[in-house]
């Protein structure tokens, strides 16, 4: 054999390895759809979900960043901010934060916990182009191709829907008018649909995206109007993309009933890959332990009549300590009770994201996050601060400078 030949043989295999190398280093995750109670991939096996929610990365809870600021929502921040420096430098701090809180460095820790997905919840004007707040669709972009070299699977969840969807302002992203919002107002409820008419058709392709989550607890004042938007917003998704799963929340711990007098109704509508969702936060001081046992098994109940999957989109036992009286719960007990949940999803073959993967903390025996605790006063002062030191300070948030809190060892003893 001729030395051209055989240096051409060599980059050859060179050539070879390295597209192998490409492509292990893309998981390729297949769509997944529903079959009776169970979720499933292409080839026919069942895939419990099971991860964490990325909460404040995309709608700010500002007690996530260890703000004790009641009613503080992210459009009162970056509003302060903007009139303080400017729209440029507001945005460059927007973009600060957004590239420190989540990063690729994240995706690589929840993988190594075993989880294999993440929730992300939305603030609708943080992918709105033409609104004041630098929004883009390019943070969700990189979030999926991240996991998706991981191998986790993505949820998109819209979190602070246009007009506003409940009464916790803080959760919305904004301040919102109960006589004028989502459930109230025709304009915001056509924004509502046309922005999910969006997200499907930029994620309509990408298969490590579950599906979409389209509303976070939603609490309308009549059902009948949740049920006419979720039935517009399942044809406008479904129009253009019929390839993920669809997820209609239920609700919280006390209001678990908001679906079940209509499961009849969205039964006989012939919606197709959709899941069932509730947050449980149960704040039940009196026995939270045989609450917990008098919940859970009637929702499961419901859940087997209904013949759809369930999957709980956020959880914690943090809300038990806010009780008053006796009962309240210590961080070993909370951590014992967050046990019990996950021993019983799993049982039931419920998928499920813990709320939430970080907050920076005060208390370290707190488990909001698995990850936080403030050794050095890193929160921003957004009245005070100048840019500089917000810059500084937001940056110090990344999970690098954190600590593991005690709920992360739960997490870990049930890692598959």
């Amino acid at each position: 054999m001729s030395r051209a030949i055989i240096i051409l043989v060599i980059l050859t295999n060179i050539l070879i390895g390295m597209t192998n190398v490409a492509n292990c280093s893309e998981r390729n995750l297949s769509f997944l759809h529903t079959d009776g109670t169970c979720i499933l991939n292409d080839t026919g096996k069942d895939v419990h979900l099971r991860g964490v929610n990325i909460g404040s990365w995309l709608l700010i809870e500002p007690y996530l960043l260890g703000i004790d600021k009641p009613g503080l929502t992210e459009k009162d921040i970056w509003d302060s901010r903007g009139n303080k420096f400017g729209k440029m430098d507001k945005f460059t701090l927007i973009r600060t934060f957004r590239d420190n809180w989540f990063t690729e460095n994240d995706v690589q820790k929840i993988a190594a916990l075993g989880m294999n997905c993440v929730r992300i919840p939305i603030w609708w004007r943080a992918t709105n182009e033409n609104d004041n707040y630098d929004g883009s669709f390019d943070y969700i972009n990189q979030s999926i191709k991240w996991c998706n070299k991981n191998g986790l699977y993505v949820i998109l969840d819209l979190h602070g829907a246009p007009g506003g969807q409940n009464n916790y302002d803080v959760n919305l992203g904004e301040r919102h008018d109960p006589t004028n919002d989502l459930w109230n107002n025709i304009t915001f409820q056509n924004q509502f649909v046309e922005w999910w008419n969006r997200t499907a058709y930029i994620y309509k392709n990408e298969s490590n995206v579950v599906g979409y989550d389209i509303l976070n607890e939603g609490t309308p004042t009549d059902f009948s109007n949740m049920i006419d938007l979720y039935n517009r917003t399942y044809y406008a998704i479904r129009n253009i993309d019929r390839n993920h799963i669809i997820i209609l929340e239920v609700g919280d711990k006390s209001e678990n009933h908001l679906l079940m007098p209509l499961s009849e109704e969205i039964r006989q509508k012939g919606w197709t890959d959709i899941v069932y969702s509730f947050h449980y936060y149960p704040t039940d001081c009196a026995d939270p332990f045989n609450s917990f046992e008098t919940d859970i098994p009637s929702l499961r109940h419901w859940a087997n009549q209904s013949d759809v999957p369930i999957y709980i989109g956020e959880f914690n036992t943090i809300e038990i300590d806010v009780c008053n009286g006796s009962a309240k719960l210590n961080s070993i007990q909370r951590l014992n009770l967050l046990e019990k949940y996950l021993d019983t999803f799993e049982d039931y073959g419920w998928s499920w994201t813990f709320w939430s993967y970080k907050k920076i903390e005060r208390d370290r025996e707190y488990s909001w996050g698995l990850y936080g605790y403030e050794n050095e006063n890193m929160t921003p002062d957004f009245e005070n601060d100048s840019l500089e030191e917000m810059e500084t300070a937001v940056r110090n948030m990344r999970t690098e400078n954190l600590i593991e809190l005690p709920a992360k060892a739960v997490f870990e003893k049930h890692r598959i």
